[in-house]
């Protein structure tokens, strides 16, 4: 089925390119041309290798959750779990291999003058997270004037801005220990002032006596904030 629809496309270029020599033979020139542009074939072969592994993982991704969802329920016959964890592991090779492809043709396009996406690593892709390279996938068209901003060009930039999001985010966290260290001595203060009260008037010796303990258990421990 799948050759099927390969011929089907492939007789459908044929068609199109043939219409199209006849209607303009300059544009079907420079396809012709662009067909054997190296620089343009190499990006075709990165994109579609990076769309195959983004189908690969979601797809490992997807399994997985059926088999972390199916440990949880344990609604899923020991047959079909051993079907899914087998597929789970058969999954893992095709993606590496991917990734070597991809880390192959990403390293010949470096001989070339202009932007590359970054090479793929294996450590934290299969979690698909949101600052993984494998979503770095630009295109010159997307420049205007064809420069390329330091942020995507440039690893170095790159790396000093995830270091200012961390030092931002750090700072924001010290901000909101602070407010809970201060809401934290306002409620000390007052439960200081209750049992200060509870105590000074009351009446018996014991009951002074503990208060004088619990004054030192609050001293120590305003001490120690």
């Amino acid at each position: 089925m799948a050759q099927d629809t390969i011929s089907q496309l492939e007789d459908n270029i044929a068609r199109k390119t043939k219409a199209l020599r006849l209607e303009d033979r300059a544009s079907a020139d420079c396809l012709s041309n662009l067909k054997k542009d190296k620089w343009i074939n190499l990006q075709l072969n990165i994109h579609v290798l990076c769309d195959q592994l983004i189908t690969k993982l979601h797809a490992r991704k997807f399994e997985l959750a059926n088999l972390e969802h199916a440990h949880a329920s344990q609604a899923m016959d020991q047959k079909t779990k051993s079907h899914v964890e087998k597929a789970v592991k058969q999954r893992a090779p095709g993606i590496e291999a991917t990734v070597h492809k991809y880390n192959a043709k990403q390293k010949e396009m470096l001989k070339e003058d202009a932007y590359v996406p970054p090479e793929l690593v294996m450590e934290g892709l299969f979690n698909l997270d949101v600052d993984q390279d494998i979503w770095e996938n630009a295109d010159m068209v997307d420049f205007k004037g064809g420069e390329i901003p330091l942020w995507l060009a440039n690893k170095e930039v790159r790396d000093g801005i995830r270091a200012a999001q961390e030092v931002k985010s750090c700072q924001e966290e010290l901000r909101r220990c602070d407010v809970e260290y201060s809401n934290l001595r306002t409620w000390f203060v007052e439960e200081y002032e209750a049992v200060h009260n509870v105590f000074k008037f009351g009446n018996g010796v014991s009951l002074q006596y503990s208060f004088l303990i619990w004054k030192l258990i609050i001293m120590s421990t305003k001490m120690m904030m």
